[in-house]
């Protein structure tokens, strides 16, 4: 008897890939594991970064209750925080994806598992891929998890890697 051979990706199995990060250890491994398979598969790569931001406000500055002052200080910092993510996320790109040009960045603010299942929804993912933290059954329960809310919201599938 023959033994099994390890099952091969075959292109097109995966079309659109998103990986949240957080820039974790586990989530830095989800992203190498998504490399891989984007690369494997090739398929189109989605690098997400979700700013925890506590509400939802309008780009422009005319947050309603704020002076203006105070609205475009707060724009402006978002603006910061945006740029800021971005160039980090830039610099965790695996180079043979920005060799290939096949990764595509995103930073969003917002809730994380909203933002996260928005952004799947807006690049009609295939696959979400995301590191999972350590949390206790306590925390989990009491609070739950950006990766509990994907994993049981997501309309596709979702793999999760603990690091």
């Amino acid at each position: 008897m023959r033994p099994l051979e390890p099952p091969t990706l075959t292109k097109g199995l995966f079309r659109r890939l998103l990986c949240a990060v957080d820039f974790s250890d586990s989530s830095l491994a989800g992203l190498g594991f998504a490399s891989s398979l984007a690369r494997e598969s090739g398929a189109e790569l989605t690098i997400l970064h979700v700013i925890d931001w506590p509400w939802i406000e309008p780009r422009e500055p005319a947050c309603g209750q704020l002076p203006s002052k105070h609205a475009t200080a707060l724009a402006e910092f978002l603006k910061y925080l945006e740029k800021s993510e971005r160039d980090r996320l830039e610099t965790i790109v695996p180079e043979e994806l920005r060799a290939a040009r096949t990764a595509q960045l995103a930073v969003r603010h917002g809730k994380p598992y909203v933002e996260i299942l928005r952004a799947a929804e807006d690049v009609r993912a295939d696959l979400i891929v995301m590191g999972v933290h350590g949390r206790n059954v306590i925390g989990t329960a009491l609070f739950g998890s950006t990766t509990n809310q994907v994993v049981r919201r997501a309309t596709c599938p979702v793999l999760t890697l603990k690091q």
